[in-house]
């Protein structure tokens, strides 16, 4: 009598052996992948507000060369502390003192907010660092040893 189904234990071998190379392999990337992209964000987001701190810059520079009335009187209240024409003086110490802090403060940004990481998962620490190579080594020990090893022949 013949058995149709004759079970192999070196399947069991090469399926862990993945599976330990693939998390040595693709694990680490991911993780490096997703940091890389919060940190792309992250410069994203500075160099928005850069731009935007650039182009007020520009539009106050424009301004003051182009002599505009508005602008002017603003920056010769602030430097006069607003005495002009008997205008009442009101002191306010947290008010910009010159133009260059006034308009420092119009274009400040707003505290940027820093996800905490999940925690990483036990496989996730097995394969950090140096110890990857190692479960990467032990995984292709375990594949090698599912590649030997053939069927139980019961004759």
């Amino acid at each position: 009598m013949k058995r149709f189904f004759i079970f192999d234990s070196g399947w069991l071998f090469l399926f862990a052996g993945s599976a330990l190379l693939w998390s040595a392999i693709v694990l680490p990337a991911e993780q490096e992948l997703e940091s890389l992209r919060e940190r792309l964000t992250s410069i994203q987001g500075e160099f928005d507000h850069i731009s935007h701190r650039i182009d007020e810059y520009q539009i106050f520079y424009d301004s003051l060369a182009n002599r505009d009335p508005a602008l002017l009187e603003r920056i010769i209240r602030m430097q006069t502390t607003g005495a002009i024409k008997g205008d009442y003086v009101v002191f306010d110490p947290n008010a910009a003192k010159t133009p260059l802090e006034w308009l420092n403060r119009r274009t400040s940004q707003e505290a940027l907010v820093v996800q905490t990481r999940r925690p990483n998962s036990m496989l996730e620490k097995v394969t950090a660092e140096d110890r990857r190579l190692w479960v990467a080594g032990f995984g292709g020990l375990i594949v090698f040893v599912g590649l030997v090893q053939g069927p139980r022949r019961d004759d």
